[in-house]
């Protein structure tokens, strides 16, 4: 596998050539190499021009034949790039799971090699090991219904089929099976198999093989991602659920079928200001005694309601804050944008619509306090706005969270949540005074 690292909006040259290499910096592509990630990116992830490549505001892996092209946070990158790969692509792959789009842990260090990070690669052995160590524990069985004609009774009698005075002996039935071969475990096998020819890595292939073994009398067919959809979780088979998901996610966007195509391609972009967001609801979610005290519960993406009605008394502009912490009598808000604060800046880098945005916020909720919340490489910044009216003050705190720490490890994952806790601890013991019911226009003072 050839892979180009990127850092987001970084830019990598490359030209027109008869075989697809990497060679350090200098990018050969073929023209059909181009002309699939040309389709495959579709103008979202990547900007391709006539001689670069430029990456946007997505991170992940585009995989065009053997050339990978993966994307890397900005925010973790510090002065020596080389070195610090393997803490992004860690970091990264740690908010993933965050997020429960990946149903693994981040890795251990002996998968990241600073000298070759593929997030391709390690996406797969992740999933290989977890899937591998779920399925020899639990093999998944599913009742399928099943209809036929039987000699003996079995399930339902299908009446309306019993009518034949010469077949009376033949009993046609409708039941369930508990069997192995189900659309859960074929969409596993298909998508180990595809897995398996898509990677170099003999390790991870290995144990790709293993689980197909394991589902050997499952039938080995192509499957939709229409028929993914249509799987049937229950308490039974519930811990494979997000297994599902990422064959889902491999198969909707990957070209990779049983026969082999000329150029088989995949790819996994995800926009970075969506995952920072998914990734610090999660956080706080899933420890919300630790991060705002007992009786408290956090809420992502809840909806308030619509800030304004039409002439014709029809809702519109909907509104739905990022983080919604309820547990008292007025909530607090939290909204994370991924962009970096200007301290030198008076208004600190933050856009006046992100503060009209905290203001209807904090109007529709009567919210005792709302944060504005920002990556950041390696301090925390802190800064305190009041939007302030006739008859109101609504506190915003301006705060932000270092990414540079290393989330795999205890120590650095300790640290980061001790300083999410630190800042937004305020947000469960603010006073109830500080914001009044009734709003007027203000202006913003920082």
């Amino acid at each position: 596998m050839k892979t180009a690292t990127l850092f987001e909006y970084e830019e990598q040259c490359f030209e027109i050539s008869e075989t697809d290499s990497i060679d350090g910096k200098s990018l050969r592509l073929t023209e059909k190499t181009l002309q699939e990630l040309e389709r495959l990116n579709n103008g979202t992830f990547l900007e391709i021009g006539r001689t670069t490549i430029k990456a946007k505001n997505f991170v992940g892996v585009i995989k065009v034949g053997d050339i990978s092209i993966q994307v890397l946070p900005k925010i973790i990158r510090t002065a020596n790039t080389e070195k610090h790969k393997a803490l992004s692509a860690s970091n990264l792959l740690k908010m993933l799971s965050y997020t429960e789009l990946v149903p693994f842990s981040s890795p251990k260090a002996a998968v990241l090699d600073s000298d070759h990070i593929d997030l391709f690669e390690i996406f797969i052995r992740l999933f290989a090991d977890g899937l591998e160590n779920l399925i020899r524990h639990t093999q998944p069985r599913e009742y399928i219904k099943k209809s036929d004609n039987l000699s003996f009774v079995k399930g339902k009698i299908r009446i309306n089929d019993y009518i034949n005075p010469a077949r009376m002996h033949i009993i046609p039935c409708t039941y369930y099976d508990f069997l192995i071969d189900s659309p859960l475990n074929r969409t596993l096998k298909f998508t180990c198999h595809l897995m398996s020819r898509s990677i170099s890595d003999s390790p991870t292939i290995r144990k790709l093989r293993s689980i197909i073994n394991i589902l050997d009398q499952v039938t080995l067919a192509p499957i939709t991602v229409h028929e993914v959809d249509r799987i049937a979780f229950t308490r039974l088979n519930r811990m494979f659920e997000p297994f599902i998901r990422i064959c889902r996610l491999f198969l909707q966007h990957s070209t990779l079928t049983l026969q082999v195509s000329h150029i088989e391609s995949f790819s996994l972009m995800i926009p970075m200001e969506r995952l920072f967001e998914a990734f610090v609801a999660s956080v706080l979610k899933n420890n919300p005694v630790y991060f705002f005290g007992p009786g408290f519960k956090v809420i992502e993406q809840k909806s308030i309601g619509y800030l304004a009605k039409d002439e014709n008394g029809r809702n519109i502009f909907f509104m739905k804050p990022d983080i919604v912490i309820e547990g008292r009598s007025r909530p607090g808000i939290i909204d994370t944008k991924y962009k970096i604060l200007k301290p030198e800046e008076i208004k600190y880098g933050v856009s006046q619509s992100d503060m009209y945005q905290m203001h209807a916020y904090a109007t529709k909720t009567n919210a005792s306090f709302c944060m504005l919340l920002y990556p950041d490489m390696i301090f925390s910044q802190k800064r305190d706005f009041t939007i302030t009216g006739p008859n109101t003050e609504i506190q915003v705190l301006i705060r932000s969270i270092p990414l540079s720490y290393n989330l795999s490890d205890p120590k650095g994952w300790a640290a980061f949540q001790k300083n999410l806790n630190e800042i937004v601890r305020p947000l469960s013991t603010a006073k109830d005074n500080i914001h009044q019911q009734v709003i007027g226009q203000g202006t913003v003072n920082g």
